[in-house]
């Protein structure tokens, strides 16, 4: 059930008319004043967050992204870095020729990284960084040396905390490989029912002739997210909405990523339908 933000109906409808693409940035907008609402009112999550925000410990590494077109890598105890970092969880799904190795390693730190030659999703990722107003992320493929035994030993060790202490992970869930990227136009949500909606407490006066009566729209519900991909080896194909496809969270498969899921306080999971 949803409406539109002009509508009268608005005030008591909470749904609103699916934004096209994912990566907008009033869907991101939305999305962040549901990480402050939930960091400042959610009591459970304070009572499991060990240290208050932006003085958690921090990964050995983390990738700057304050100049979008030029991140860079930074070795944390090098700096003063008091501030909430964001963590990425994805599928690799092939190979990664941008990763950090010893050779490249100083280069990623000074001048930088080339953002253009990274892939899409590690893009995508510092995109949204960027856009929910915060410059830190840490993404395996940069911030562990992947031709490095001694460094890939200690670091995947400490994967735990890099998820537990995350301000927010990032998921990756509808992204097949590291090539594809999460940010996609979603698949419209066509209304089966256009009903008239007589608002509470309003009466012509307040809001002007025939203004108490708005409009709602109702839809299916999306399998995908009101249920989770959890119970997708629970139906049939028959008891699915739609066109009877499964849930599209790649993430969920992996059981690498079940640590991820696990230890973070919170994320913003991007399926192939909505955030």
């Amino acid at each position: 059930m949803f409406t539109t933000e002009d509508y009268p109906a608005a005030p008591w409808i909470d749904g609103r008319v699916r934004i096209p693409h994912v990566g907008d940035p009033r869907v991101l907008s939305l999305a962040k004043a549901q990480i402050v609402e939930c960091v400042n009112n959610h009591s459970h999550c304070q009572a499991v967050t060990p240290y208050p925000i932006g003085s958690t410990p921090l990964p050995s590494r983390l990738i700057d992204c304050s100049h979008a077109l030029s991140p860079r890598l930074v070795e944390t105890s090098c700096h003063s870095l008091r501030e909430p970092y964001v963590a990425l969880s994805y599928v690799w799904g092939m190979a990664q020729p941008h990763r950090t190795t010893k050779d490249n390693l100083t280069s990623y730190i000074s001048p930088g990284i080339n953002y253009a030659a990274l892939p899409r999703t590690i893009r995508d990722a510092i995109y949204v960084t960027r856009t929910l107003g915060l410059r830190l992320i840490w993404i395996d493929g940069l911030c562990i040396i992947q031709d490095s035994q001694e460094d890939m030993d200690r670091e995947l060790a400490r994967m735990r905390d890099v998820y537990r202490y995350a301000y927010i992970t990032i998921d990756a869930a509808c992204a097949t490989s590291v090539s594809k990227g999460f940010l996609h136009n979603q698949r419209p949500l066509d209304p089966d029912h256009i009903l008239s909606f007589i608002c509470p407490g309003r009466t012509a006066n307040e809001l002007g002739d025939n203004a108490q009566v708005g409009m709602m729209y109702l839809a299916p519900p999306d399998f995908d997210n009101v249920y989770g991909s959890a119970l997708s080896d629970l139906v049939t194909k028959a008891d699915l909405p739609g066109d009877g496809h499964p849930p599209t969270t790649f993430t969920a498969a992996r059981a690498w990523c079940l640590q991820e899921v696990l230890m973070s306080i919170r994320s913003l999971v991007f399926t192939s339908e909505t955030v």
